[in-house]
């Protein structure tokens, strides 16, 4: 985070943990299930340098919130796409 601060520098960072996604990004590009697409892109208005106590601020209630029913939104169509009985495919197998 030191060195993003510092350099200023465009960062693409991927993660599935919202609160994550808050603390570390200015933008957050919110990605739709098969085929991937993107849902939504949500301002973080969190100002810098940030620490943790700003998660519990209002306005990260909100982006919270609205990114969560984004991806609840996600969930439920890929859910309704699916074939009765039919259960999701795991993606690799551990050997």
């Amino acid at each position: 985070m030191r060195l993003f601060e510092e350099s200023r520098r465009t960062v693409l960072f991927v993660t599935s943990e919202v609160e994550e996604a808050l603390f570390l990004a200015d933008r957050l590009v919110i990605l739709g299930n098969r085929p991937t697409r993107v849902r939504d892109i949500v301002h973080v208005p969190l100002s810098r340098p940030r620490d943790s106590h700003m998660l519990s601020s209002p306005a990260a209630y909100e982006v919270k919130a609205h990114a969560m029913a984004v991806l609840h939104d996600e969930a439920l169509r890929a859910f309704a796409t699916r074939p009765p009985g039919r259960t999701a495919e795991p993606r690799w197998q551990h050997s």
